[in-house]
This record gives C-alpha cells, structure tokens and sequence, in this order.
C-alpha cells in the first residue's frame, strides 16, 4: 500500500480500494524475493535497445507532471527522439495513471 501511495497521482483521489486488491493478490500470488527488485534494475541496464529514432508508428508519450519516478523531462527526451512524436504531460499526475484522466489519455492516442 504505501508504495502505491508513492507512485499514486497527488492531484487526484487515491484509489484506497484498488490498491488494497492490488496489494492483495500481488501478496497472496507469490512470497516475496527480496532480490527481485536488483534483479529487475540489473536486467534493465543490460538490455541494448534499438534507437528510438527508429520508431515510425504514431507516437505520443504520456508523462505526469507530479510522477517521483519517472520526470517529465524524461518523457519529453523520450518524444523528441521519436519522429513526429508529441509530448503530453498532466498535472497533477503520479507515476500511476487515475481513472479521471483515462478519457483524455485514449483521446490522446495516435489512430492507425
């Protein structure tokens, strides 16, 4: 729970019950490894991705402007990389994305 609260959007409600189902089932599914996060951050470091100026399908990237994780300069180095992409970032918006911004984020999709 409290690292959903970390993560979770500052501008909007937190979604107590989700997380709590979340946290619930995440629990139950396995017992905790207390090496798989160095795991996780070792094996994101050693795999080479292609260039992402490579990327030709319509892009855009969503960023929160409140997210601890991940900042939105990051989101906007990730879209001006990619050709043609837009950047889209919203306030208010944690490393999660709320339910109250769905709508606008789907309506931010690129179409084919």
């Amino acid at each position: 729970m409290e690292t959903y609260r970390v993560f979770a959007s500052p501008g909007y409600p937190f979604p107590e019950q989700w997380a709590r189902e979340t946290a619930a089932v995440s629990h139950a599914r396995s017992p905790r490894d207390p090496g798989a996060t160095q795991r996780q951050l070792a094996a994101s470091r050693a795999v080479r991705y292609p260039p992402l100026s490579g990327i030709t399908a319509p892009t855009v990237v969503i960023s929160g402007a409140d997210d601890p994780l991940s900042k939105p300069r990051a989101g906007r180095d990730t879209a001006a990389q990619i050709p043609g992409a837009r950047f889209e970032s919203y306030p208010g918006m944690g490393h999660n994305l709320p339910a109250e911004l769905w709508d606008d984020v789907i309506a931010q999709m690129p179409g084919p």
